[in-house]
């Protein structure tokens, strides 16, 4: 997509008739529900330690303030995209599919040497996403914080130049997260977006990724009430439209690896028993978790050195083992 103006920056530009309905599907979910549905993902700063300050590593509960602006009110910042000049020498990242800000804000709160560029295909999550508070707030700031827009990152149709562009002006983005957004996706479009934001990123870069996993209760449920996409396995679809795709380690990995793009820093399950007192509920939820590295920028031997030589540095904001930030 072109570098949106105040006029076409919620519009989407979807590369095909299945596409824009998905995306008029999420806008009818986040219609219904708001921005409140989804939680934001303060676990992140736990599980993605490689983006946090050593005061946060150390202390993952800690409270983080949220964005502020100037007390005068006055928007310093134009919200449109960012140049590779307002961005030299910070961390730059991209939440792909970030619905309302879950992780953005966040992350944002934990480091704030952080910019994040926010996307997602639907419209209503991003005109939610842009009238939170802080968003707002980073705007009013003398050096702002993030950019959202309405993209496809999916359809890999050239629509997104200035992205590429960007990316490749400041040598790669830093990082990558992509969090309960590929089991959204068709199966059949999972590998091309996966390269997609792959090729986003510098050597040595973090691609994050936590889905759903096999096994799940949430699974169970679907198969008992007789929900497959088709017929297609691990593929399921909502009462509201909505996908849901359960993932098995081997075919994540192969998935993420087999274009010779990414290497493996970290994969696995993740098993949490959370108990709904209310209704004497105890669900075992099982979710899928990843780190990717863009290859080029590491040895996989070196990475227990570079966490080790990684931990004695005082506050780092990205430490991707193997990563040497080129300022």
């Amino acid at each position: 997509m072109r570098a949106p103006t105040e006029k076409t920056q919620t519009q989407t530009c979807p590369s095909s008739a299945r596409q824009s309905q998905h995306a008029a599907t999420w806008d009818r979910f986040y219609e219904e529900r708001g921005v409140r549905f989804y939680k934001d993902r303060h676990w992140l700063r736990r599980e993605v330690s490689e983006l946090m300050p050593a005061s946060v590593r150390s202390n993952p509960l800690k409270w983080c303030p949220p964005l502020e602006g100037d007390d005068d009110g006055q928007v310093l910042g134009r919200d449109e995209p960012p140049t590779a000049a307002e961005l030299e020498g910070r961390v730059v990242g991209l939440e792909a599919g970030c619905g309302v800000g879950s992780a953005t804000f966040p992350l944002l709160r934990a480091n704030r040497e952080l910019f994040v560029l926010a996307c997602d295909f639907s419209e209503t999550a991003i005109a939610l996403a842009k009238n939170r508070d802080e968003y707002a707030a980073q705007l009013r700031s003398p050096k702002r914080r993030a950019y959202a827009w309405v993209a496809d990152l999916v359809a890999g149709d050239g629509q997104e130049e200035w992205l590429d562009a960007l990316a490749t002006d400041l040598g790669g983005l830093h990082f990558v997260t992509l969090i309960y957004v590929l089991s959204a996706v068709e199966p059949a479009d999972m590998r091309r977006a996966v390269r997609r934001l792959a090729k986003l990123l510098r050597p040595g870069g973090l691609l994050f990724f936590r889905d759903y996993a096999q096994g799940d209760m949430k699974q169970s449920r679907f198969d008992h009430r007789g929900r497959k996409n088709h017929g297609k396995d691990n593929s399921y679809k909502r009462g509201e439209g909505t996908f849901a795709y359960y993932f098995e380690l081997d075919e994540v990995k192969a998935l993420f690896c087999d274009d010779d793009l990414l290497d493996v820093l970290q994969l696995t399950n993740v098993n949490r028993e959370i108990v709904n007192r209310k209704e004497s509920l105890t669900m075992n939820r099982i979710w899928i978790q990843g780190k990717f590295l863009r290859r080029g920028g590491h040895d996989a031997a070196d990475d227990d050195t570079s966490r080790q030589s990684l931990g004695r540095r005082e506050e780092s904001c990205f430490c991707c083992p193997g990563l040497r930030l080129r300022r």
